[in-house]
């Protein structure tokens, strides 16, 4: 009887190591074969609203600008992904948040994130504050070229606004 369990047992795990290496493989030759998925901004951002809405009571607005989608980098909207949230995340644990409004516009040359909420207590959000999440979010911003200014009013939410221009090309931190 065991060693009928012990063979059965090693059949699976042979069969999900096949599929496993199987879909590696595939991947690989997407790669190879220059198929990668782009990223879609828009998509990961309705995503992650959803997500919010899913666990608890925050709504979220997205407003995004088509002419800023379009001219983003696959790069510059990852990051601008990871910064939405990363500042979510901190303010919905640590700011009560319940409404939160995305914004992407382009103007000019230009990119402006902006991030608004309706946090009832003061969580300062910027570089001044020795903060590992903070470092992160600045971290991300001046990978993008772009800088940070941060709004925070005591019980009536914060702003985050991260702006950076199209064209210089990623640099590394």
């Amino acid at each position: 009887m065991h060693h009928q369990q012990s063979d059965r047992s090693g059949e699976r795990i042979v069969g999900r190591l096949t599929q496993l290496m199987s879909e590696i493989q595939r991947m690989i030759d997407s790669l190879n074969q220059g198929l990668t998925q782009d990223f879609d901004l828009t998509a990961e951002l309705n995503a992650l609203r959803a997500a919010y809405e899913r666990v608890g009571n925050l709504r979220r607005t997205v407003s995004l600008h088509p002419a800023a989608i379009e001219v983003l980098t696959q790069q510059e909207a990852k990051e601008i992904l990871h910064i939405v949230r990363e500042v979510l995340g901190t303010r919905i644990r640590e700011a009560q948040v319940i409404h939160a409004t995305v914004s992407i516009r382009k103007r000019g040359s230009r990119i402006c994130l902006r991030i608004c909420d309706d946090g009832i207590r003061r969580v300062p959000v910027d570089g001044r504050i020795q903060s590992e999440r903070v470092a992160v979010i600045t971290s991300r911003a001046r990978k993008l070229g772009g800088i940070v200014r941060t709004h925070v009013e005591e019980s009536r939410g914060a702003q985050l606004q991260v702006e950076f221009s199209l064209e210089p090309i990623l640099v590394s931190v």
